[in-house]
């Protein structure tokens, strides 16, 4: 009988390891699909968790007819900051500029970095003057204030193209658009908003 009790004991403990182990690598695995999703240097979602994220968005309108606009963001003459100041104050424009987003963002909404120095932000509105005031806020911010590197200080500006999603038939569509406007603010000038309304701030 103790025999017995021992090594059922020891099973016991056995098993508690090696469901110590699963959960482990459960939770490992939980971390690395998320890291998948992480833009390592700014720590906002990166393009693979766009491409799920605007599907969840359109599921939601298509559904609930829940409204939402596509924000097209790219900081302008980025190469020059590295070319004149180095990666590394490139780096820390990208992180501060990512945090001013997330900042001015409400958790019901995404800010994505699209790649290099272009971002996304999908913003959920009930009134289009909604999302009017959210752009106009970050443009107040950045026009308003330089970013500081070591002892580097920058006036930072870049162009943005806005859409609203029920504009067009389908969000392919809109997103298009709104990366057209972002390149139509660049050629004609930079530092400017271009909303699919025609309006520019």
């Amino acid at each position: 009988i103790q025999k017995s009790q021992t090594d059922l004991m020891k099973r016991q403990s056995d098993f508690n390891e090696l469901n110590e182990k699963i959960t482990k690598l459960q939770d490992d695995l939980e971390k690395e699909k998320e890291q998948k999703h992480v833009d390592f240097l700014t720590g906002l979602l990166n393009r693979r968790a766009y491409e799920i994220e605007i599907e969840k968005f359109e599921k939601k309108y298509t559904l609930f007819d829940s409204s939402y606009a596509i924000i097209f963001l790219d900081i302008d003459h980025f190469k020059l900051i590295n070319d004149n100041h180095g990666h590394d104050c490139g780096d820390s424009v990208l992180k501060t500029f990512a945090k001013i987003l997330q900042k001015l963002t409400r958790d019901e909404d995404k800010v994505i970095r699209y790649g290099g120095e272009e971002f996304v932000v999908l913003v959920r509105y009930d009134k289009e003057k909604e999302v009017l005031k959210y752009v106009k806020r970050v443009k107040d911010l950045i026009d308003k204030n330089k970013f500081i590197f070591n002892d580097i200080k920058l006036k930072i500006q870049f162009c943005a193209g806005v859409t609203m999603r029920n504009n067009y038939e389908s969000y392919t569509d809109a997103v298009n658009t709104a990366d057209e406007l972002l390149y139509k603010a660049k050629r004609s000038g930079r530092n400017k908003i271009i909303m699919d309304d025609k309006t520019i701030i």
